[in-house]
């Protein structure tokens, strides 16, 4: 990201006390992987994902006592590569094989049977066997790589617990993107704005955060100002302004709606796709405007799968220039307008 990694293996953004990025072997989680280590690079032996919640760990014992901040970004359940190309994810050696044959949920948009209301670029043909076997695959395998942070989380719970400070403690957990297994008639990908690639799980735990979920709207730009709200306790001023809003007020009252659109885009001409932006509002409506000038429109209210392209009916001519004109204001804002 921002070219990390690729410049200087050993530099260190300004702000952590603590700094240990992987730099080398991100995708090759059983071979030995080199670490920035604070500026020192460090080759470092083992499975990735349990080496990432041995540090993290140790951190936490050293640190709990104090106000601190922990940020562990684990790399699994993403693919990997070897000598021959990018393969499914693979997993720790006593978790290979603990999913053969798993049979993953699928919905009607897996292998698509009509996608001709979608724009012709994306367009793309059945999955045959082969495509359907790589879903499969990745399936499984995606599941065998995520036991290992299963049983990480597992041990930092275990380390705050140790400390005392479990109670008063928030996990955030959350992902970087989705991922399709099929659906659309994608065996794999996550640049697009369908749910199962622009959605991603968000979990809060901590003090005054009852049991509940919410179908609030939110995006990956609120974590910042919500991990400075938890941090105005101690003292932490925000004398900057922020694009997205603090979300411990929705997570202690999920009941509340969050009253905003979200905007999702994508730009990649790098790689040959179709850039687009689009806008998620809160009453359930997504509207999608490609770089070609072709358009999608879904009422997730009712087509959750996103199986029935409304763009350009003339019944929904109405709801859709509504939603143009929002994504267009939600598309350049910046600040309070954003929130």
């Amino acid at each position: 990201l921002n070219q990390y990694g690729g410049l200087d293996s050993t530099y260190v953004p300004p702000g952590w006390d603590q700094w240990e990025a992987i730099v080398g072997g991100l995708a090759r989680p059983n071979d030995p992987q080199k670490f920035n280590v604070n500026g020192t690079v460090e080759t470092r032996v083992g499975h990735q994902t349990d080496i990432l919640t041995e540090r993290a760990a140790d951190f936490l014992s050293t640190h709990a006592e104090q106000p601190m901040f922990l940020h562990l970004a684990y790399t699994a359940p993403h693919q990997s590569k070897t000598r021959t190309g990018w393969v499914p994810p693979l997993a720790a050696p006593r978790h290979e094989h603990a999913f053969d044959g798993l049979t993953p949920p699928t919905s009607p948009a897996y292998n698509e049977e009509d996608i001709s209301d979608k724009p012709e670029p994306l367009q793309m043909p059945l999955l045959d066997e082969a495509g359907l076997a790589y879903t499969q695959a990745l399936a499984e395998q995606r599941a065998e790589a995520l036991l290992a942070v299963d049983e990480g989380v597992q041990q930092l719970v275990d380390a705050l617990q140790a400390a005392g400070e479990l109670d008063n403690t928030f996990f955030v957990f959350t992902s970087d993107n989705g991922y399709f297994l099929g659906e659309h008639r994608r065996r794999l990908g996550k640049h697009e704005h369908y749910e199962e690639s622009s959605g991603v799980p968000l979990v809060i735990r901590g003090p005054g955060i009852p049991v509940g979920s919410t179908d609030a709207v939110v995006g990956g730009h609120d974590l910042a100002p919500t991990f400075l709200g938890v941090a105005e306790s101690w003292g932490a001023v925000q004398d900057f302004v922020l694009d997205g809003r603090d979300l411990l007020p929705l997570a202690q009252d999920p009941s509340q709606p969050a009253n905003r659109d979200l905007l999702i885009q994508a730009v990649r001409p790098a790689s040959g796709g179709l850039g687009y932006f689009a806008v998620r509002s809160e009453d359930g409506w997504k509207y999608v405007r490609y770089a070609n000038g072709s358009a999608e429109m879904y009422d997730l209210n009712t087509d959750p799968h996103e199986l029935d392209n409304l763009a350009g009916k003339e019944e929904f001519a109405a709801v859709e220039q509504d939603l143009a004109q929002r994504l267009t204001a939600i598309e350049a804002c910046s600040g309070d307008a954003c929130r």
